[in-house]
């Protein structure tokens, strides 16, 4: 199925679109960036990095993580940019994603989790 990720609605389509099927893998690993100094980014884009890197990376692990908690088994795997761990020239909104993705795992893997519930870290 593909879904334009940067829209809220391609998110709410991709979210109905799983609904209770059984899911044992999800992979994030959308995202994309913009370059420049800050004032001079379209604030559209912007919104599309937050929506992509973070609405939808939340959205699809809180679809999914229930049944996994419920069979006890799965994998969340949710990539991030080495800019996660810093700032860098020209990437004022790329980064923070980054940051927010692992703590979105951190949390999905974290007790009372079975063992068997893994997530990237």
């Amino acid at each position: 199925m593909a879904a334009d990720l940067a829209d809220p609605a391609g998110i709410d389509t991709l979210v109905a679109a799983i609904g209770d099927r059984p899911v044992d893998l999800l992979v994030n690993n959308g995202g994309f960036a913009t370059y420049g100094p800050h004032a001079d980014l379209d604030p559209r884009a912007e919104a599309g990095i937050i929506a992509v890197n973070c609405a939808a990376l939340v959205a699809l692990t809180r679809v999914v993580l229930p049944g996994m908690l419920e069979r006890r088994r799965g994998l969340v795997l949710n990539t991030a940019s080495t800019l996660a761990f810093q700032p860098a020239p020209g990437q004022a909104t790329w980064p923070w994603p980054g940051g927010s993705s692992r703590s979105t795992t951190a949390e999905s893997a974290a007790p009372p989790a079975p063992p068997r519930i893994r997530s990237s870290r």
